[in-house]
């Protein structure tokens, strides 16, 4: 708007100035080149006279040819003063726009902020309500405690009580049952780890890891490793949960797979187990865990797949 407005400037000034020059710098009147004679006539005056003098005729302008130069110098005048006051009231309006602008935005980031303290405080207000009206109810249920001691209607409440009291923990006693057994109607798969899941390196046999993840049960790694070798052998780093006595004592003891069961709340029908050393799955199988031999060597994993199938 503002450069619309300085364009209309630039053109508009340079011409009211020429039409003002052009008027000053015109020819004679009429009346200064005719002669009235007595009888009013007009006769022309000699071509010689009106040419003669010529400076006479321009160098002094009557108050009627010095009218229109003065009439546009007003003109243009009142044309800049009109400009300088748009552009005047255009630059107001626009620092008024801009300083509006922020102050809508920062009552908007006001109002956000108030949202928010208004949401933390309903939330501490329902907080302190609940506990109130806990409290409320536990002291009003004293008092009829109190008032009813040693009548008829008080031992029924106290009756009443000690139901709700034991209902409450056989129903969490239930709820636990039925957690535990929801996670045991499906056999935990213990798997042998270092020659087995895993080399001595730390690098996971990938086949066999593809056939375990087929399975959605629980897994379990077993190992003997101490703190050293556990690190040595990458087992911190496993998909699976891991069991380490630390050679004490070791996979061929029947005391190992005790321990682990106990520690997992489980019991040997609970678990199926796949090993690469005979006399550890003698030992297992000791204790009545179904136990596979698994020959490291072969890597027979459809042998493997059978025994899973089967037993799961």
């Amino acid at each position: 708007m503002i450069k619309i407005i300085f364009i209309f400037l630039l053109i508009a000034l340079p011409v009211f100035a020429q039409d003002g020059l052009r008027e000053d710098i015109s020819v004679p009147t009429e009346s200064a080149t005719r002669a009235v004679s007595p009888a009013g006539s007009v006769t022309p005056r000699p071509t010689i006279a009106a040419t003669s003098a010529p400076a006479l005729a321009t160098s002094e302008p009557t108050s009627k040819e010095s009218a229109p130069s003065s009439n546009s110098d007003v003109l243009g005048i009142a044309v800049f003063a009109a400009a300088v006051l748009a552009l005047s009231g255009y630059g107001a309006y626009k620092l008024k726009t801009q300083n509006q602008n922020k102050k809508d935005s920062k009552k908007e980031s006001q109002c956000f902020d108030l949202k928010k303290m208004m949401e933390n405080k309903l939330k501490e207000l329902t907080d302190l309500r609940g506990q109130a009206e806990g409290k409320i109810k536990e002291n009003a249920r004293e008092k009829v405690r109190e008032s009813l001691k040693g009548t008829s209607t008080g031992e029924a409440l106290a009756k009443i009580e000690r139901v709700e009291k034991e209902y409450a923990r056989i129903k969490k006693l239930y709820e636990k049952c039925i957690i535990e057994f929801s996670q045991k109607k499906k056999k935990t798969i213990l798997v042998d780890v270092v020659y087995t899941f895993v080399d001595t390196r730390g690098n996971i046999f990938k086949e066999m890891r593809e056939l375990l993840e087929k399975y959605p049960n629980r897994k379990i790694l077993l190992t003997g490793a101490d703190d050293r070798q556990f690190k040595e052998w990458g087992l911190d780093k496993m998909p699976y949960e891991i069991w380490t006595l630390k050679h004490n004592p070791e996979k061929t003891d029947p005391e190992y797979y005790k321990k682990m069961l106990t520690h997992f709340e489980l019991i040997a029908n609970d678990v199926i187990y796949f090993e690469h050393s005979p006399e550890a799955v003698a030992s297992a199988k000791s204790i009545g865990i179904k136990t596979y031999y698994y020959d490291s060597k072969k890597k027979d994993l459809t042998a493997l797949k059978n025994f899973l199938d089967e037993n799961l």
